[in-house]
């Protein structure tokens, strides 16, 4: 539905990244309380899963990706593909590959936070920035993507509490 990332350069976000993505489907009330995100905001602002994939995949260069949920991006990926392939049309090029590549550096804050908090109900962007007391606005598209990079600052410094270290 949408596609929220930061961009880090040598440790601080310099980049954000948020497109939505139209959807034929229903939108539960899980997801809209979770998201905020409602069909007339995806009618409005939403692009076609194409051009989504061609945005995030032009947003991503050569700098350390940040999202809440990079489950979501390989799915979406994953989904994209298999129909590219399905109607013959172009494959995997280059940022895909590399995307994937394990040389390249993904940053999922919700499984970082998995493997450094207990105790909290669940690791979604809105729980995990009122865990640790981030202000941002909800309603406000942007302040989901500005708080996922204020998280990963706050996860890092999380990891030297516990004598780990994350390069970012």
């Amino acid at each position: 539905l949408a596609f929220k990332a930061v961009r880090f350069r040598d440790g601080k976000p310099v980049d954000r990244f948020i497109r939505y993505v139209r959807y034929e489907g229903d939108i539960s009330r899980r997801v809209y309380l979770n998201t905020g995100i409602s069909y007339e905001i995806l009618e409005e602002q939403g692009v076609d899963e194409s051009q989504a994939y061609k945005e995030f995949f032009n947003f991503i260069g050569d700098d350390i990706i940040v999202t809440n949920n990079m489950a979501f991006y390989r799915a979406f990926i994953n989904k994209h593909n298999a129909k590219s392939k399905k109607s013959g049309t172009e494959g995997q090029d280059d940022r895909e590959k590399y995307f994937f590549d394990d040389s390249h550096k993904k940053i999922s804050t919700q499984w970082l936070a998995q493997s450094l908090i207990l105790g909290v109900k669940d690791f979604e962007i809105d729980t995990l920035l009122e865990y640790f007391q981030l202000d941002y606005q909800k309603e406000d598209p942007l302040g989901q993507v500005r708080g996922i990079g204020s998280l990963l600052l706050k996860l890092e410094e999380a990891m030297k509490e516990q004598g780990k270290t994350l390069k970012i």
